[in-house]
């Protein structure tokens, strides 16, 4: 089944990237496949794939996540920074 996958970006006040995200939007018949559905306020059901990611208002990256093909979260390929670089360690 293809999935229908859009990429959602935010910016912040100074025109730079805020957020970004992609997702794929699931048919209401298939939505028991997907444990880690998401509906948003119009009632559309979505999975999160790829990459999200969180940047500051300098540009550089906050954090980002990972999520495989079925909307389920890599744990081991997270990422947090400060907003000066550095890397923060959980």
């Amino acid at each position: 089944m293809d999935l229908i996958t859009t990429t959602n970006k935010e910016f912040h006040e100074n025109g730079k990237l805020a957020y970004i995200e992609t997702i794929a939007i699931i048919p209401p018949l298939f939505k028991s496949l997907y444990q880690n559905q998401r509906i948003t306020k119009e009632g559309i059901i979505f999975i999160r794939i790829a990459q999200q990611a969180k940047y500051f208002n300098n540009g550089q990256l906050a954090w980002i996540m990972n999520y495989d093909d079925k909307g389920n979260y890599i744990k081991d390929n997270i990422s947090s920074y400060r907003k000066d670089g550095t890397l923060i360690i959980y």
